[in-house]
């Protein structure tokens, strides 16, 4: 990895850019473009999710972590579909499509509106008659209310619950990544001892 600055170049796969007046904003374009102040390998798809940590990051780990799995040779359970699926769609090409009647689909669609209705009504309810519990110290019938989802960024049994920098610095390890990460929070001494711990170049900010 090179780093063209006015003054000087740097190379290495650990370069400390902090002071230099450079926003993470212009260093991540620069990875991610090859005419650019920052020679480095192309960044694959892993590197387009997670390739910028920064305190504010937010990702969606079971994607990430897909494309992670992905970058290191894996394949997912639903790759082989996908691909069945984009063959089927290449082999239809400019065939004409017979017109079909809809008005069956749109009832279903709409019984099926009404029906997310009536459970969104019927949580609501569940949900209002918890808090009125709680607040007359009353457990009995908490157990009938709807708890948290796995999806719930709150629920301690989520293995995926984490900050969004934690996770992303876990994907960027599990994966392997070859353009640069651009590391913009202090969880690290230096450039040099996260680019060890990713096992991946890193260009601090």
């Amino acid at each position: 990895m090179r780093v063209h600055l006015p003054s000087e170049t740097l190379t290495g796969d650990a370069i400390d850019l902090r002071g230099r007046g450079l926003t993470v904003e212009r260093v991540a374009r620069a990875v991610r473009e090859a005419d650019s102040f920052v020679e480095c390998p192309r960044p694959g798809a892993l590197h387009e999710r997670a390739g910028v940590v920064r305190e504010a990051a937010a990702l969606r780990v079971r994607t990430a972590l897909a494309l992670a799995a992905r970058s290191r040779g894996l394949a997912a359970p639903q790759d082989d579909e996908r691909a069945r699926l984009e063959r089927r769609l290449e082999a239809l090409g400019d065939e004409p499509v017979e017109r079909v009647d809809a008005s069956d689909v749109r009832r279903r669609v709409a019984d099926a509106a009404s029906d997310v209705a009536r459970l969104r009504e019927r949580v609501a309810a569940l949900q209002g008659r918890v808090r009125a519990l709680r607040g007359t110290g009353d457990e009995a019938g908490v157990a009938d209310a709807p708890g948290p989802t796995s999806s719930d960024p709150a629920d301690p049994t989520d293995p995926f619950a984490a900050d969004g920098v934690t996770a992303t610095l876990a994907v960027l390890r599990v994966g392997e990544v070859r353009a640069p990460v651009v590391l913009a929070c202090d969880r690290f001494d230096g450039a040099a001892a996260a680019a060890e711990w990713l096992d991946a170049p890193v260009l601090r900010l």
